[in-house]
């Protein structure tokens, strides 16, 4: 859905549409998060291996209960317009249980930014952070690219058609786009000579970048109690780099939610991200195409902390 950026590009996983398991109706946001994004099947067993499933609709309260009678911050980073309905979080964080806390959205992209700059305008206590988040200390600038135009968001359209993720997603690796974008075109469109044709829909923008440490030192002022990553298949690194447990704004840090997204990633990076949080005391479950890690002092909608399998 979103966008950030690391100096180092990442492979991802793809699986032939052929050759992607099938799941049961049943679990049908969970078949259709892994089919939109190719998930492989190592990943797809081993988020049902390592963790339970969400109770449904409970991140909403959960969010609540994490920030309602806390003075605390809301970490929002890939966060595109806020208002995407694939955002778990912008509902909550919008109600006036929630007026009182501090809620930092992180958006690269010069056209998400500004219609997400205005999509929180009358939020209390909101604001927006123009940036990438990068393990690398010294960039200050890094190339990302969309499949629109990243300076006003003109939609793409092929044929007088789109895909509605085609307008939302921006990434490090433009061949992760357009890989996506000829199977669409190919499949969809019946486009001859797909691949040449996405390649040259792909566009290119220079944004600004900060590591999550300064991220966190400039633009956060208060305890965070809620982080929410969704930054297209390097989540976890992201995951590895805050700094739990260490000194921060006059306590530890520590949310007590933590929320990514999964889908993009490789089982052992996966299982990797889940183990560092489940060290630090968190239970995790997933929800969809996101996991959801839960400090054990954050209650659930079903009166007990949102639960997962731990090694």
């Amino acid at each position: 859905m979103l966008a950030w950026a690391l100096p180092t590009l990442f492979t991802l996983t793809r699986v032939p549409f052929s050759d992607r398991p099938h799941v049961a109706a049943e679990d049908l946001p969970y078949a259709e998060a892994a089919a939109l994004h190719g998930t492989d099947s190592k990943t797809m067993a081993a988020v049902s291996k390592q963790m339970q499933k969400c109770t449904k609709g409970s991140l909403h309260s959960e969010i609540i209960a994490a920030l309602e009678h806390n003075i605390g911050t809301a970490l929002v980073i890939g966060a595109n317009t806020g208002d995407v309905f694939t955002d778990p979080a912008f509902a909550a964080l919008n109600t006036s249980a929630c007026a009182h806390a501090e809620k930092v959205f992180v958006e690269p992209i010069p056209s998400l930014y500004y219609k997400l700059v205005e999509n929180i305008r009358h939020m209390p206590h909101a604001h927006a952070v123009r940036a990438a988040v990068t393990d690398d200390s010294m960039a200050a600038i890094l190339p990302m690219f969309c499949l629109f135009d990243p300076e006003d968001h003109t939609s793409l359209r092929v044929g007088g058609r789109a895909k509605e993720w085609w307008n939302q997603i921006c990434s490090l690796d433009p061949e992760r786009l357009s890989g996506e974008m000829a199977h669409d075109l190919h499949r969809d469109l019946g486009v001859k000579g797909a691949a040449d044709s996405a390649k040259k829909l792909v566009r290119n923008v220079s944004v600004p970048a900060l590591t999550v440490q300064r991220l966190l030192d400039t633009h956060v002022h208060n305890t965070v109690r809620y982080v929410q990553i969704d930054v297209e298949g390097v989540d976890d690194r992201i995951i590895h780099m805050l700094p739990l447990g260490q000194l921060l704004h006059g306590g530890n840090f520590h949310p007590a939610l933590v929320v990514f997204e999964w889908v993009l990633l490789s089982a052992e990076r996966l299982t990797l991200a889940v183990k560092k949080l489940n060290a630090s005391g968190y239970r995790s479950c997933y929800d969809g195409q996101n996991v959801i890690a839960s400090s054990p002092d954050v209650k659930s909608s079903h009166g007990s902390s949102v639960g997962g399998r731990r090694d």
